[in-house]
């Protein structure tokens, strides 16, 4: 995971801005499968010092990290928009992130199986 975030600060400390769904999807799910982490399996947080991600935060951020807008998590999961802004809010609050990346990379170092 650190090779993970070291990749994602690089990235971010070279002013370019990566295409989400293939920075997210495509870095996260090898990290992932490297150490065997299976698509869509949810392990509970019950001993981290984050409060849980309800379930459909978890759907939500999964959206997040196969870089899909808002909008098309909505439709996805059959809620409005707001709905889907409302859940990140509570997301960031809760993993303490600054953004979408940073709350999915937050997530799966805490052990969070969202993909």
């Amino acid at each position: 995971m650190n090779r993970l975030v070291q990749e994602s600060r690089d990235v971010e400390n070279s002013g370019q801005v990566p295409r989400p769904r293939t920075f997210l999807a495509g870095r996260i799910s090898v990290e992932t499968t490297r150490h065997g982490l299976r698509s869509g399996a949810v392990r509970t947080l019950a001993e981290s010092p984050t409060p849980p991600l309800s379930r459909r935060e978890i759907h939500v951020l999964t959206g997040v990290a196969e870089g899909l807008s808002n909008k098309q998590i909505g439709h996805r999961l059959g809620i409005s928009e707001k709905t889907v802004r409302n859940h990140m809010s509570r997301i960031f609050e809760k993993l303490k992130a600054n953004n979408r990346t940073q709350a999915v990379i937050l997530a799966m170092g805490q052990g969070l199986r969202i993909l």
